[in-house]
């Protein structure tokens, strides 16, 4: 009967639409991935991010677009992905522009490059019809159904060229169905988020998307995470959107852990809490904040200093507090150097304050966070500081990009500290709590060391094998922690509740590690 429904309901909603277009005979062969293997693909998930966003690559953007997709040929001026494919006619037009958008717009040279200036990730925003199957597309979409076909091989090329160069790849919900803010960039130029508003249909189709997404890309060793969606309104239903959509994803992939970001919906404080309060069933969880200071009329009356004092302090404090509450699993998804004209002091080039005052972002992203990614890659003529290519070019962003996305570092001297190191920070955890007379956790503090040595270990495994720093501190002792409890079969109650002592240790070690790395100058922020 159900079945029956749906079918009566497709035949209505299809009422008026165009015939599909034949299947496309441009579809490339999708990729072999290697097998997944869970020491790389700890290391590529769990290490400190330094990267970029891939815009208007398979969710187009009309102020990014290239040259090709801003012809003369179309009908009118566009904004968003829909705008675009109304635009164009027929619509084998729109499918073959998009088609060789997706082949050359990033390829793999620029993958090369981008590993050559340190970045080690990127953030890949996709709208939902380039992943939906044609049946799925929704909305105006509908009539579209055959101009993605080849879409998804496209997509899954992107992620195999990144792997060559080491580069991880968070993949981004950046378009739901019916749109999940009022923005052009999430697909549609309504001003309406009608992923919310149009009931369970739209987001039976999202949960269905994500599905696919994560079934596909968890066993993916260079994929980092998956982002549930773009710049969601704060809408009432959002958290049991999450909720549910996290439940569903962690029930299809019960067997690798794939990092799921929610985006913050400009409060940080708000979705740190949700997510601390969720965190034993959402297990790795990201919180994604995007920090601009530049769109506002109160960025605009704020002066550059004022813009590098709110960062250094109170936004340093707010990312630092956040990190704390959820086992430092924050990233800042999109930021970028721009102040807006009217924050530039007068007779001050705009260049040399934003290269400063990008300096200083990158700082505070170093120390609070566990990555971050620049807004964005490459725009329509790479001709201003929106483009990090143009950034690169006229050095606001210096080479080799602060952060250190690869360490290169002799780590001999490292390893040779690891007793002395292990044995003093023991000492001192020993001491503070038998000043406290607390004799159980003295009695437990053996797991204080078992954590110190197995961090002082992984840690140098992430520098010494894929030249990499741990980011996701916090998560990665967490996991640690709990195999040292399943392993203590015969102690399981004192195992659990000093599983603390194992992450603390294991922390300290991870740090010592970092502190070695920049006392050796191969940290550069």
């Amino acid at each position: 009967m159900a079945q029956h429904v749906k079918s009566f309901f497709k035949k209505i909603e299809n009422l008026g639409q165009p015939e599909p277009l034949p299947p496309s005979a441009n579809i490339p062969p999708a990729p072999q991935f290697d097998p997944h293997d869970p020491i790389v693909s700890e290391a590529y998930r769990h290490r400190k991010h330094v990267g970029v966003n891939l815009g208007c690559l398979f969710c187009l953007e009309g102020w990014l677009a290239p040259p090709a997709l801003k012809s003369n040929s179309l009908q009118h001026n566009w904004q968003s992905e829909l705008d675009y494919l109304e635009a164009c006619q027929p619509r084998e037009a729109a499918r073959d522009s998009l088609e060789n958008h997706w082949k050359s717009f990033v390829t793999e040279k620029d993958f090369e490059f981008l590993a050559s200036v340190g970045i080690n990730a990127v953030r890949v925003p996709i709208g939902y019809w380039a992943v939906a199957d044609r049946d799925d597309l929704v909305g105006p979409f509908r009539k579209f159904q055959g101009v993605y076909d080849a879409a998804w091989n496209y997509f899954l090329i992107l992620i195999h060229n990144a792997a060559k160069y080491n580069i991880g790849v968070l993949v981004d919900l950046h378009g739901a169905p019916g749109g999940q803010n009022c923005d052009s960039h999430c697909g549609v130029s309504g001003g309406q988020a009608q992923l919310f508003r149009l009931g369970s249909h739209n987001q039976s189709v999202t949960y269905k998307v994500l599905n696919k997404l994560a079934t596909t890309l968890a066993p993916i060793n260079n994929v980092i995470g998956l982002e549930l969606l773009n710049e969601p309104q704060d809408d009432s239903s959002l958290p049991g959107f999450y909720i549910e959509a996290i439940r569903q994803i962690r029930q299809a992939t019960p067997n690798i852990r794939v990092p799921l970001y929610i985006g913050d919906c400009w409060n940080v404080d708000k979705y740190t809490e949700f997510i601390a309060s969720h965190q034993a069933e959402f297990d790795f969880c990201v919180l994604d904040t995007h920090q601009y200071f530049c769109h506002t009329p109160a960025d605009h009356a704020k002066t550059a200093e004022q813009h590098t004092k709110h960062l250094t302090t109170g936004l340093k404090s707010k990312l630092a507090n956040s990190a704390r509450a959820i086992r430092g699993s924050v990233v800042v998804g999109e930021w970028s150097v721009v102040l807006n004209g009217k924050s530039i002091p007068k007779g001050q080039h705009d260049g040399k304050v934003m290269k400063d005052f990008g300096m200083a972002e990158y700082k505070v992203w170093d120390e609070t966070c566990a990555g971050q990614f620049y807004w964005t890659y490459k725009t329509a003529d790479d001709g201003w500081y929106w483009s990090f290519i143009y950034c690169l070019k006229n050095n606001i962003i210096p080479k080799p990009i602060p952060g250190t996305g690869f360490v290169n570092a002799d780590t001999r001297d490292i390893k040779s500290r690891k007793n002395a190191s292990l044995q003093a920070a023991y000492n001192e955890h020993v001491q503070f709590w038998s000043q406290r007379a607390a004799q159980h956790v003295v009695d437990n503090a053996w797991r204080f060391q078992e954590g110190f040595a197995m961090g002082y270990d992984v840690a140098l495994r992430f520098v010494d094998n894929f030249k990499s720093r741990v980011g996701f501190g916090g998560q990665l002792a967490h996991e640690y922690a709990a195999q040292h409890c399943m392993q203590d079969h015969q102690h399981q109650k004192d195992a659990q509740e000093n599983a603390w002592q194992f992450e603390h240790g294991f922390l300290q070690a991870v740090r010592a590690i970092e502190q070695g790395l920049r006392e050796a100058g191969a940290i550069q922020c």
